[in-house]
């Protein structure tokens, strides 16, 4: 009997210890690390915005200028750029908004324009793999609701594809 009340007692101290364990591991997975991104002025965060936007369009200039070359480029010379440097300058320019913060106001505009920005990016992205020539002659498409929400919220730089 004695074994017997031990055991129970053991057993509902492990799950007490599990239950306690699982709490915390919810509340962490639960709590909103917004706290831990910078709020910033409106203003500034255009600013830096549009400075970051200025230097990406600066580098997918150059880089769309140095693989044209003297000559058309063939399908497989325009996946390759695509691939290896215009999308990763672009997954580049799209963190580099994103650890900009926050507005201090207009933080569901600030959201939308990067959540925007995400799907035009993921849409290239997909139609990149299938054909990377059709991609390119898209990008003015797939990033008119990006550039419209960049405008909307004041941005100069951002939003001029």
């Amino acid at each position: 009997m004695r074994l017997a009340l031990c055991s129970t007692l053991i057993f509902m101290k492990a799950r007490a210890v599990v239950l306690a364990i699982a709490a915390v591991l919810l509340v962490a997975a639960c709590t909103d690390e917004a706290g831990s991104v910078p709020k910033v002025e409106k203003d500034e965060l255009i600013r830096q915005a549009d400075a970051v936007c200025k230097t990406a369009d600066a580098d997918l200039t150059s880089t769309i200028s140095a693989a044209q070359g003297s000559g058309s480029p063939t399908v497989d010379q325009v996946r390759d750029v695509l691939v290896t440097k215009i999308l990763p300058r672009l997954d580049q320019e799209l963190g580099d908004l994103k650890d900009l913060g926050e507005p201090k106001t207009s933080r569901k505009d600030w959201d939308e324009l990067v959540k925007a920005v995400d799907a035009a990016l993921t849409k290239l992205k997909l139609e990149a793999e299938a054909d990377p020539v059709k991609a390119l002659t898209d990008v003015k498409t797939l990033f008119a609701d990006a550039d419209a929400k960049a405008q909307a919220f004041g941005l100069k730089e951002c939003g001029k594809r």
